[in-house]
């Protein structure tokens, strides 16, 4: 079931991209917006970003046109695929499905910070 789930995954990362790509041409400003553009493009021909090149346009996903609560219905679903959820719910209710989801993974990823690895079972590694 894993790679199944991986597979069903790993399908939805083209259209997130394609996506992202065209969220981007709504920023206001010229450089975060050709930053994110060759983002996407690097990432849509195989390359692994640099952590400097996420950092570098973090900030533009609070705040600005690319926050949940501003994109695309197609974009939600398919940003709802890879999290597991079902995409067929209208565009209100699949934003707020993926927005608690999202916040429950941004508390795990504090706690985490805050315990470190070393305070984590290997049950809980592995999870």
């Amino acid at each position: 079931f894993l790679q199944v789930y991986d597979s069903i995954r790993r399908g939805s990362y083209p259209e997130i991209l394609q996506n992202l790509a065209l969220a981007a041409r709504s920023l206001p400003e010229p450089q975060p917006k050709e930053l994110l553009q060759q983002l996407c493009t690097q990432v849509q021909g195989g390359a692994k970003p640099h952590l400097a090149q996420l950092l570098a346009v973090r900030s533009l996903f609070s705040g600005s046109p690319l926050v949940l609560s501003r994109l695309q219905v197609d974009h939600v679903r398919a940003l709802s695929q890879v999290l597991f959820l079902t995409p067929h719910l209208p565009g209100v209710l699949l934003r707020h499905r993926l927005l608690s989801h999202v916040l429950e993974i941004r508390h795990l990823d504090r706690a985490l910070q805050l315990l470190g690895l070393g305070q984590l079972s290997e049950d809980e590694l592995r999870a």
